[in-house]
């Protein structure tokens, strides 16, 4: 995998739909800030690949390829990790099928 360069910026690193709130004049808010960290844009991105394949990649067609360089690579990393940390959680709960459902995720990136 070849250098990437980014402008770090804030990672939520719990972003999902629960922590997505939108208002009736339609503005957006994210909640829960707990596990943010100054990163890559792009390692939010990752959790929607696996919760919400589709909504993924209507995200996606928002952002133009230009503003990420090597995207696809940084890109199978974290959704590598991701998958990794979702197997470990579900496996934590006792929940192996879907920790081995993560797992398969990981294997296919």
């Amino acid at each position: 995998m070849g250098a990437r360069s980014f402008t770090p910026s804030l990672v939520h690193d719990d972003l999902h739909l629960d922590n997505i709130r939108v208002t009736p004049d339609n503005k957006i808010f994210l909640i829960d800030f707990d596990g943010a960290f100054w990163g890559d844009a792009l390692y939010d991105f990752a959790e929607f690949k696996y919760f919400h394949p589709k909504l993924y990649t209507k995200l996606r067609k928002l952002y133009s390829s230009n503003i990420f360089k090597n995207e696809k690579a940084a890109m199978e990393l974290y959704s590598f990790h991701r998958a990794l940390d979702l197997a470990a959680f579900f496996a934590s709960k006792g929940k192996l099928a879907k920790a081995k459902k993560a797992i398969s995720t990981a294997a296919v990136i």
